[in-house]
């Protein structure tokens, strides 16, 4: 039995661009909120904008599975 069925990837790739989304949220909301003259903060930064691209980056893994998928059930 496959765990990974077209419903579930659609979950699951839904579930990755709404943690992108939050990781940039995140990134856009730090320089409201501190002062991004020193090197933690900058690092902060750094670390919410590289989350949102590698969930961006599994998204987008995710729905070229799902079109293979579809490709290969049609």
């Amino acid at each position: 039995m496959n765990p990974f069925t077209p419903a579930r990837l659609r979950v699951l790739s839904g579930l990755f661009v709404n943690l992108a989304a939050a990781w940039l949220t995140a990134a856009a909301l730090t320089p409201n909120f501190v002062a991004l003259n020193k090197p933690f903060n900058l690092i902060v930064l750094t670390y919410d904008t590289f989350g949102a691209t590698v969930f961006l980056v599994l998204a987008t893994k995710v729905e070229e599975r799902l079109e293979l998928w579809a490709k290969l059930t049609s």
